[in-house]
C-alpha cells in the first residue's frame, strides 16, 4: 500500500526506526528542511532528501516555509516552487497545513508534481493573508487558479 506521509520533529526524534519503516512504503514524503536533515542525519536538505529517496518513496518534498518547496524524485532534477507573493502577511499559522492539503489535493486530482507544488504555495498564500480562514475569503472567481498559474510560471528545475 502506498500513501503520503507528513511528519514532524517529535516522531523523528522519538521513533526514528518506526518512521523510516513507513518512509520506505510512502508514495510521497513531506518534510521541513530541519526534519529531513534530522531524519536522514545529513547536514543539508538536498542530500538528506536524496537519502530518503533511496529508502523507497517516489517523491520527497522539502517544505521551506517562506522560500516555497522543493520536490525531489528519481524521475528527474529537483523542482523548486517559490511562494506566491502577497502584499501583506497577517499570520503564517496554518500555512504549512494549507500547503500540505492543497498539494495532496492537487495530486489526487491527477495534477503532476509541479502543479501540485503550485497548488500548495497558492493555498499557503491565502492562508497567510488573514487569521484562521479569513485569508481564504479571497480564493474565489478564479483567484486560486491564477495563483497556481503564477506559481508554475516561477517554478524551476535547474537546481
Amino acid at each position: 500500500m502506498r500513501f503520503g506521509l507528513d511528519t514532524m520533529g517529535h516522531w523523528i526524534r522519538e521513533h526514528p526506526a518506526e518512521l523510516l519503516a513507513l518512509v520506505k512504503d510512502a508514495e510521497t514524503v513531506l518534510v521541513s528542511e530541519d526534519e529531513v536533515q534530522l531524519l536522514a542525519q545529513r547536514d543539508d536538505s538536498r542530500t538528506a532528501a536524496l537519502c530518503l529517496l533511496e529508502r523507497g518513496p517516489r517523491c520527497v518534498v522539502v517544505k521551506a516555509g517562506a522560500r516555497g518547496a522543493v520536490a525531489h524524485s528519481a524521475e528527474g532534477p529537483p523542482v523548486h516552487c517559490p511562494p506566491v507573493p502577497v502584499q501583506t502577511v497577517v499570520d503564517p499559522t496554518g500555512a504549512g497545513d494549507s500547503w500540505g492539503g492543497a498539494f495532496t489535493a492537487g495530486l489526487s486530482e491527477g495534477r503532476g508534481t509541479l502543479a501540485a507544488l503550485a497548488c500548495g504555495v497558492a493555498a499557503a498564500s491565502f492562508a497567510v493573508e488573514g487569521v484562521s480562514l479569513e485569508g481564504f475569503s479571497r480564493a474565489h472567481d478564479g483567484t486560486f487558479e491564477r495563483r497556481v498559474s503564477r506559481a508554475m510560471d516561477t517554478a524551476r528545475s535547474d537546481m
